[in-house]
């Protein structure tokens, strides 16, 4: 099994066009927390740079499967910034992330669990 944070630097560092998957997302999610966890251990002031960089270098990769997990609910990227608004905007995002994606083809793409979207 491929990690979903190798897949986001090789292939989808800044890929904000198309759709991913709840799976998609919420695996990069669980693996950005784990190594959080980790790193939360770490006493060593130089490791907690890197870690520091490391986080920093991932913030490109987190928006862009953000945005396109949005696509596949049928929403615009822009409504990422709902999430700023205290308290009412992250539950707002955090319904949006479970719900399922569109069937079939939408404005953004294929979608990501059919054969179809593999092939392309």
């Amino acid at each position: 099994m491929k990690l979903q944070i190798v897949d986001a630097f090789v292939n989808n560092y800044a890929n904000f066009k198309g759709r991913a998957s709840r799976k998609e997302c919420w695996l990069f999610f669980l693996e950005l927390m784990v190594i959080s966890f980790l790193s939360s251990f770490v006493k060593v002031t130089v490791l907690k740079i890197i870690f520091g960089l490391f986080f920093l270098f991932l913030m490109i990769p987190w928006l862009a499967i953000f945005i396109r997990r949005l696509h596949d609910i049928g929403k615009s990227g822009w409504y990422y910034f709902i999430s700023w608004i205290p308290l009412v905007g992250p539950i707002i995002m955090l319904i949006w992330m479970c719900k399922k994606g569109e069937k079939g083809i939408n404005r953004y793409g294929p979608n990501p669990l059919t054969e179809e979207s593999v092939a392309v």
